[in-house]
């Protein structure tokens, strides 16, 4: 899946406080499926210099799947891998318990186990943390701009899928998407271009009732 797109190699993500509710943990969630967005694969790809044959999947999905896009001849989406053990790609399980990747960490795993409430960051209902780390709230991954920038990659995301979706044929395969959703990656770089975006979706999807 080699994707090329202009990108803030600087942005990495904000690393965990020394002291922090991870440390110790056997990895609950580092089993759950990850679901990964085109802003979390370049950055791994990017900032990890990570090739991402190596740790995407492509599973089917539900056709109500927020994350899922027209390809193949289905209803696709991108997935980090797994090990063999049923840990994530990038847990390291002999070492630290910890992240490899913690700096270019997906936004779902960044904003887990808190959930937004009324303006706020709570811990989810479900979640799979041991009691003992629950009391060492990381506070560095509950900050306000670690959730608004993880909510504004989500909704920017299924803005992307719901363009291809409505001009793919899905006959395409998932290296097309990424690089269509790479290109309108490109485009929000500024403000020009994503009217530029809208205007071209616009276009496309006119041009595609009416043939």
């Amino acid at each position: 899946m080699a994707v090329t797109v202009k990108f803030d190699t600087q942005k990495a993500s904000p690393g965990p406080a020394a002291d922090n509710m991870c440390m110790g943990c056997p990895g609950h969630c580092c089993k759950l499926l990850v679901d990964l967005t085109s802003y979390d694969i370049l950055r791994l790809v990017v900032l990890e210099k990570k090739d991402s044959q190596d740790f995407v999947d492509v599973v089917y999905a539900k056709p109500d799947d927020a994350y899922g896009f027209r390809a193949l001849g289905a209803i696709v989406k991108l997935v980090l891998k797994h090990q063999d053990n049923g840990y994530c790609i990038f847990f390291n399980e002999t070492e630290n318990l910890g992240c490899t990747v913690e700096n270019s960490k997906p936004a779902i795993c960044l904003t887990y186990p808190f959930v937004l409430n009324n303006g706020r960051q709570d811990f989810q209902t479900n979640a799979l943390c041991p009691p003992k780390n629950r009391l060492k709230a990381d506070y560095v991954k509950m900050s306000p701009q670690v959730f608004e920038d993880a909510f504004w990659e989500f909704d920017r995301y299924q803005e992307i899928i719901n363009d291809w979706n409505a001009n793919a044929d899905g006959s395409e395969t998932p290296n097309d998407f990424l690089d269509f959703a790479a290109s309108e990656m490109d485009l929000e770089q500024s403000a020009w271009g994503r009217s530029i975006r809208k205007i071209k979706m616009s276009i496309r999807r006119f041009q595609k009732n009416f043939v």
